[in-house]
């Protein structure tokens, strides 16, 4: 979320672009299909600042009925302005978990990847919804 406030100051018109074209997001599988459009910078509506950013290249469908072809290119400078907040050295924080370590975060407010490793890796993942998670932590007074 950070990378999405800082092309907002940087870039307007960029960040306009990025939080008002829909694009489709797909992914198949095993007997499901699930897709839906959303822009990458998803604003509050109540608030208008930034509450969601997907990224995830590899879902995102190669036909995106909602910007027109002579809007593409606008899309795709805006994305490559964005994009050169993510590895920014301010803004990566790199860490190699030991052993049985759990690593916990909000996957729509966090932007993350995995860096190359040697030997043998093996991670375990699971998605919890936001309304689960908020509702768990009120129970046990997180917040």
């Amino acid at each position: 979320m950070y990378s999405a406030e800082q092309l907002q100051k940087s870039d307007p018109e960029a960040f306009n672009i990025l939080s008002t074209y829909r694009l489709v997001y797909q992914h198949i599988t095993e007997g499901n299909n699930y897709i839906h459009a959303e822009p990458v910078i998803q604003l509050d509506k109540d608030t208008g600042k930034v509450n969601l950013v997907r990224v995830s290249e590899s879902n995102r469908s190669a036909i995106q009925p909602f910007i027109k072809q002579e809007d593409m290119h606008k899309w795709y400078d805006a994305w490559s302005k964005f994009k050169q907040f993510f590895n920014h050295p301010d803004n990566v924080f790199e860490r190699q978990l030991d052993f049985n370590t759990m690593l916990v975060f909000d996957n729509w407010r966090m932007l993350h990847a995995r860096t190359s490793f040697t030997g043998d890796r093996s991670i375990c993942g699971c998605y919890i919804s936001p309304d689960t998670w908020k509702a768990k932590a009120r129970k046990f007074n997180v917040f």
